[in-house]
């Protein structure tokens, strides 16, 4: 298995155990709600198995989350990975504009934020 896959893996297995743990759920009860056995959701969880996508749909719907949060986690991880792939192999000086807008913006973002507050 590829390096990349790997990583893929781990992310849907962190993915997997933070909605199971946050459901209250063992792996047996996911298990059997997906359909599969506990043996495979538990490989699944370590990051040591792949699957379909029928199995990432029933994953998905025994967990009540969409397919996209155990694909990718959170949004908020998403955009800065998203991020930095946009930024992977910039030069130097690229990264540097890159930062200084971002600084830039997020001080934009915060002073209406700051202001729209007082208003209330």
């Amino acid at each position: 298995m590829d390096e990349r896959t790997k990583k893929q893996l781990d992310v849907i297995g962190r993915n997997l155990r933070r909605y199971r743990t946050a459901a209250k759920l063992t792996q047996k009860q996911v298990a059997e709600r997906a359909g599969i056995s506990v043996s495979h959701y538990a490989n699944l969880e370590r990051g040591n198995k792949a699957m379909s996508a029928w199995t990432l749909r029933s994953l998905a719907d025994a967990l009540n989350v969409s397919a996209d949060l155990l694909l990718y986690g959170e949004t908020r991880d998403l955009h800065v990975q998203n991020i930095r792939h946009l930024l992977r192999d910039k030069p130097d000086g690229t990264l540097t504009a890159a930062e200084n807008l971002i600084r830039a913006l997020l001080e934009d973002f915060t002073a209406e934020d700051e202001s729209e507050a007082t208003k209330k």
